[in-house]
């Protein structure tokens, strides 16, 4: 199987042009919240932001739902150091695709990446625990709580708790056996 593709949804290098989806997604209500969008961000702005290919320590794609080729959202692994061989993964999908298992099938997808082609031992990730849609999808594609950081994330006037969570390789091989 192609390591960038799932059932729902494959990767790709993400492209100038699809800068103006991003842009529109940004004003999303649960994108702005959930995503640490402080500050509007303008089209050209996102359009004068270098793209990089994907590489070891940022591997960033753009995601599609293969069904219409649409695109839906984003993800990367940012490396956090070479010796540790460990990424943080971080996902933005557009309003359109929620509810349908695209979250779900692209965080499998880029941890399948991350252990399979990056040979990363872990991939980690922290999220708002207000988000439980988030949550559950990233249970759902095996990461586990590791830990909870009590009113780090600020929005809106108010001080939310973020949920420390991860995923080993074993954990992943397991899983990727049927053995989980």
């Amino acid at each position: 199987m192609n390591p960038l593709e799932g059932e729902l949804v494959y990767l790709r290098a993400a492209e100038r042009e699809e800068r103006e989806q991003v842009h529109g997604w940004l004003a999303d209500p649960d994108v702005i919240r959930f995503n640490g969008v402080r500050y509007p961000s303008s089209l050209e702005g996102l359009r004068s932001r270098p793209l990089q290919a994907p590489g070891y320590q940022l591997a960033h794609f753009a995601v599609f739902e293969r069904a219409t080729g649409k695109p839906a959202g984003e993800v990367s692994l940012r490396t956090l150091g070479p010796e540790n061989r460990c990424a943080e993964l971080a996902v933005l999908l557009g309003p359109e695709a929620r509810g349908r298992g695209l979250g779900t099938d692209t965080v499998r997808v880029a941890c399948r990446f991350g252990f399979e082609m990056m040979n990363l031992h872990r991939i980690e990730l922290r999220v708002s625990a207000a988000n439980a849609r988030a949550r559950r999808t990233y249970e759902k594609a095996g990461f586990v709580v590791e830990g909870v950081r009590r009113e780090s994330y600020y929005y809106a006037g108010r001080y939310d708790d973020e949920v420390t969570m991860g995923q080993l390789r074993e954990e992943y091989d397991c899983r990727a056996q049927g053995r989980a």
